[in-house]
């Protein structure tokens, strides 16, 4: 988890000129997906993994945990998702977006 945890420290760094670069509005967006995203994969994945040594993983409250886990990383997926397209959108005033779905074969 340690050089996960650097490395994910070192991405927000390493982005910063493009990060500033950006919509007040669409950066704000993106570091709430980040820190949702992280809160989930690094945060809860410690306290679960701390949980799982004690009791196990065969149990209710193990379950929760990691089930409000995987719950934050795709509710910051969700919001990143639609940060990009909220500034795409910004960008793209007059775009026509069009989605067909095929039936399938």
């Amino acid at each position: 988890m340690i050089p996960a945890a650097i490395a994910v420290a070192l991405i927000p760094i390493a982005s910063l000129r493009f990060l500033r670069r950006l919509p007040q509005q669409t950066r704000r967006r993106l570091w709430a997906a980040g820190t949702l995203f992280v809160s989930g994969a690094i945060g809860l994945e410690v306290v679960g993994g701390a949980y799982a040594s004690d009791h196990g993983q065969a149990d209710m409250v193990y379950m929760l945990i990691a089930t409000a886990e995987e719950s934050l990383e795709m509710l910051g997926i969700a919001v990143f998702v639609h940060s990009l397209l909220t500034y795409v959108h910004i960008g793209l005033p007059d775009a026509v977006w069009r989605v067909r779905v095929a039936p399938p074969d």
